[in-house]
């Protein structure tokens, strides 16, 4: 795409081309995952498979985004895509396209930088309180940038008009950082990735080995009370959908990872690394109901506050707007 723009090879492009783009720029992040699966994907049937249930994920965002949320933009901010093109809802189909290759990217840097806070020392020691207050920063940090970078790196692109560029870059990035606030954490939570599952890790890393020898000491017992206390945790691990191994490891003193029980929107309690594909969408989809409301929510209060499109606040009794019926 930058070699596209640098160079001014879109003046020749057709629909078509703009379709071939957008092919292009989807490609790759379908044909990598498919074939460098490690193991551990490859022995799950591929409706199973992290990497689909990702794209699955991003698209329902993507399609939602482009369908609905770029008409804030071509309302509110004045900001239309002028080029010919083969359209949807008046979207180009290609901009559906081009979105899901960019949130492809910005979803796995993001899901890279999440772990590292989640699984840092600083996270594992600092209070809740704080330790969510830092999540909220680089969350809001991430969003603000990759908002900001996408529609500053678009200005060399003739054909995608903004009445008022200052407004687009200073509001506008804001009202498209809405988008990345919500899917940014929401993502991570894909297949089990809660921050509590994580912080465990992060944890137990900044525990000495010394206390950890203690704790397995502490933790064994007589013979016959380890048994009864195995017996226990099995069926208590039976009852709750833990693996009885992952207890029965603990109660016998040797430190095994236990990642919580998942439920997903079926009712089953499946692993940490097990989401279905109706999981998937579903949780997909909520994030683009939270999005849609903020996108809303900002519509109506920026609106009506500042008056610059006080048409566009209409709808609630306290945004001052014209509510007349007409007969």
């Amino acid at each position: 795409m930058a070699y596209i723009v640098a160079t001014g090879w879109y003046e020749s492009f057709t629909g078509a081309h703009y379709m071939a783009v957008g092919i292009a720029l989807v490609t790759p992040g379908l044909v990598v995952p498919a074939l460098t699966q490690p193991p551990q994907e490859l022995a799950r049937p591929w409706w199973r498979r992290y990497w689909v249930k990702d794209h699955v994920w991003l698209w329902i965002v993507v399609f939602v985004g482009s369908y609905l949320w770029t008409h804030y933009f071509y309302t509110l901010l004045k900001a239309t895509y002028t080029f010919q093109a083969w359209r949807l809802n008046d979207v180009p189909f290609a901009m559906y396209l081009a979105a899901h290759g960019y949130f492809v990217l910005y979803h796995s840097a993001t899901n890279m930088a999440l772990r590292r806070w989640y699984t840092s020392r600083y996270y594992a020691t600092l209070p809740p309180a704080f330790a969510t207050a830092g999540t909220g920063v680089l969350v809001i940090v991430m969003a603000w940038v990759t908002a900001f970078m996408e529609a500053f790196t678009i200005q060399g692109f003739p054909y995608y008009h903004i009445e008022d560029r200052s407004f687009m870059y200073t509001v506008g990035a804001i009202v498209y950082g809405l988008y990345f606030v919500v899917s940014f954490p929401m993502h991570y939570q894909l297949d089990g990735g809660e921050p509590e599952d994580v912080q465990a890790q992060g944890a137990a890393a900044a525990v000495p080995a010394k206390e950890l020898a203690e704790g397995a000491q502490k933790a064994q017992g007589p013979a016959s009370r380890n048994s009864r206390e195995l017996r226990a945790l099995q069926r208590d691990a039976a009852a709750a959908g833990t693996p009885a191994k992952e207890k029965a490891a603990a109660a016998d003193g040797v430190s095994t990872p236990a990642a919580a029980p998942t439920v997903d929107f079926h009712g089953e309690i499946t692993g940490s690394a097990d989401w279905s594909l109706w999981s998937t969408a579903v949780h997909a989809f909520g994030a683009t109901m939270i999005v849609t409301l903020l996108l809303d929510f900002w519509r109506l209060a920026y609106s009506a506050a500042a008056g610059v499109a006080p048409e566009a606040a209409a709808g609630l009794p306290w945004t001052g707007g014209n509510h007349t019926l007409q007969s």
